[in-house]
């Protein structure tokens, strides 16, 4: 199907019902992303039934210490494919990080984007003694020519101390990036200040008000080139390790989010039938995406498709895929 520019679909709703008052933002946007979605290119793989997370080294014990030093870098990361999308706009379409100037501007005024929305109703669920947030994450890998592929399905048992005792277990099939040793189970036990990587620490110190996150980004990226795309970028990932993150400082990323360009904000539905909110940003030739649960800010999932032909696949081709769950268990022997 042929693609269809911003500028193309003004032009088609211009004169549109020009015998009413002019539509909100957010009526022309719910819109547009609607018309979008007729645009998903045929070679999009529908969701794989295990699908999560982004891959993650194979290191034991020290497999996450990598991601606190990768959030502003680059990384492969995964998004959630589902069937029926409203599908983004192609990588020329998407306005990364405006211009080229050091560091970031001064904070807008009034927001730019709708992921803002997404801060008003985080929340983390409620541990009482010996409890534990049991996270599941898989991911899955399509085949490219770079290899063939597979599912990388980690567990992970945590709590809000990093001095209690975790968990985590990995299992892969395939030959998956990030895959255990010749696909067989792993676990691991110990300290969450090991498991965790000092995830935890390092979500903690960061300012939980808006305002402030914006100045803290500012200054960490004053002397980059396309800052803005950088704090886009540093903010994705961190929203990666969800569970680590307070629910103040959580909601002050997507409020910050609202306020960077080359974020784009749409609606779909998972399969489960759970409406959530796009965040996409592009990388590199990708479309990366969020999938957030509107309800409590929790990332329910993510995606990478191919924005242009690469690495052996065409335009549209999804990359990775992931999808993500949390519950609340009483042991750490415990399953939902």
């Amino acid at each position: 199907m042929a693609e269809i520019t911003d500028d193309r679909l003004d032009e088609l709703l211009g004169g549109f019902r020009a015998d009413v008052p002019e539509p909100s933002t957010q009526t022309i946007d719910d819109l547009r992303a609607d018309l979008l979605a007729a645009t998903v290119p045929p070679e999009v793989r529908p969701l794989a039934p295990d699908a999560v997370r982004p891959l993650r080294p194979t290191t034991p014990r020290g497999r996450r210490r990598a991601l606190i030093g990768l959030l502003a870098a680059a990384a492969v990361v995964a998004a959630l494919a589902i069937g029926a999308v409203a599908f983004l706009p192609h990588a020329d379409e998407i306005t990364v990080g405006g211009s080229h100037a050091v560091g970031l501007p001064p904070m807008p005024d009034k927001p730019i984007n709708r992921a803002g929305e997404l801060s008003r109703h985080v929340t983390m669920p409620k541990l009482g003694p010996g409890q534990y947030l049991y996270l599941r994450d898989a991911t899955t890998q399509y085949p490219t020519a770079s290899g063939p592929g597979g599912t990388v399905t980690g567990e992970q048992w945590v709590t809000y101390d990093p001095k209690d005792q975790w968990r985590e277990h990995r299992t892969s099939t395939g030959e998956a990036q990030g895959g255990t040793d010749r696909n067989q189970p792993e676990d691991w036990r110990g300290p969450g200040t090991d498991i965790g990587n000092g995830n935890t620490a390092a979500m903690r110190a960061l300012p939980s008000d808006p305002a402030q996150l914006y100045r803290w980004l500012a200054k960490k990226f004053a002397h980059d080139q396309d800052a803005p795309t950088k704090a886009v970028n540093y903010l994705f990932h961190s929203l990666y390790v969800d569970y680590s993150i307070p629910a103040a400082t959580k909601a002050a990323m997507y409020e910050v989010l609202g306020y960077l360009p080359g974020v784009q904000v749409t609606r779909t539905t998972l399969p489960d039938h759970t409406q959530v909110t796009v965040l996409t940003r592009m990388y590199e030739g990708l479309r990366v995406q969020l999938f957030v649960d509107p309800r409590d800010g929790h990332v329910a999932g993510y995606r990478d498709i191919a924005a242009e032909d690469q690495n052996g696949v065409k335009a549209g081709y999804v990359i990775l895929v992931g999808y993500n769950t949390m519950s609340v268990v009483d042991s750490i022997e415990s399953r939902p």
